[in-house]
């Protein structure tokens, strides 16, 4: 199964080389790497082409925001499987594709996710991301029940199957900070999803990405977030504070992990 893992830049020359590494080592070899970058000028452009091979696409030009440079990239993409990863951010384990591969293959799924740890530049764990509670394949009916209260996958750890990945259609180019969220909530929504949850730390993630780096970004993202909540879900206030209280609780496991 190819599996095709799209990496936007952005004079990204700074991080991402540890990303491309990590896919680089990966024990797992049928990997479509695409890079989206937006012109980068710091010599990101050489490190892309350095890790370039015959299953490489690079395109570098101008977009019109993040949503639009994940369009490009789900364009591009021809793997049966089909995945994000930032450029700070890195698989954690070198068996990472392998394993995700092996649910495909051996589960009728087409939504794969895991847990996520979120890290500080100098790699300290700032948070742990823990995305379920049982491993396995997932009733579909219990996912729609728990994003009403808040609960949502980590999205860099979420691969999609092709067929159900078109079926979902693109990002919504509108948001310019929760997309995501907005993605995902309508890929659970679909009442052809066949989810898996992988109890492993797939990703981890530096922690400072577009939503968070300064407070116009958290509180554009809350107000994407609330008319994203209700134009999937039909709920409103509620359903967003349950979802910022969950993170509480991945804090707290490091507060007890450092104790």
């Amino acid at each position: 199964m190819l599996v095709s893992i799209i990496t936007l830049t952005y004079n990204s020359v700074d991080t991402i080389e540890k990303t491309l590494r990590s896919i680089q080592n990966q024990s797992y070899k049928n990997i479509e790497m695409i890079f989206v970058d937006n012109c980068s000028t710091d010599g990101t452009l050489d490190i892309l082409k350095k890790y370039s091979n015959n299953k490489t696409i690079l395109v570098s030009e101008k977009d019109k925001g993040i949503a639009n440079a994940f369009n490009k990239g789900l364009k591009l993409s021809t793997g049966e499987i089909v995945g994000f990863l930032h450029s700070d951010d890195t698989l954690d384990e070198k068996d990472c594709i392998d394993q995700m591969v092996n649910c495909f293959k051996n589960n009728p799924i087409n939504f794969f996710y895991a847990n996520l740890n979120y890290t500080s530049k100098n790699n300290k764990t700032i948070r742990l991301w823990k995305a379920d509670e049982k491993q396995g394949c997932i009733d579909n009916n219990l996912l729609k029940k728990k994003i009403n209260f808040g609960w949502m996958p980590p999205h860099p750890t979420v691969y999609l199957r092709r067929n159900f990945l078109e079926r979902i259609g693109e990002y919504d180019e509108k948001y310019k900070v929760s997309f995501d969220y907005d993605y995902l909530l309508r890929s659970i929504n679909n009442n052809l999803i066949k989810p898996y949850y992988l109890n492993k730390n797939f990703i981890n993630m530096t922690i400072g990405g577009n939503s968070n780096k300064s407070i116009k970004n958290i509180l554009k993202k809350m107000i994407e977030d609330y008319k994203i909540i209700k134009e999937n879900l039909a709920k409103g206030i509620i359903v967003l504070f349950l979802k910022n209280i969950r993170k509480l609780n991945q804090f707290l496991v490091i507060f007890k992990k450092n104790q």
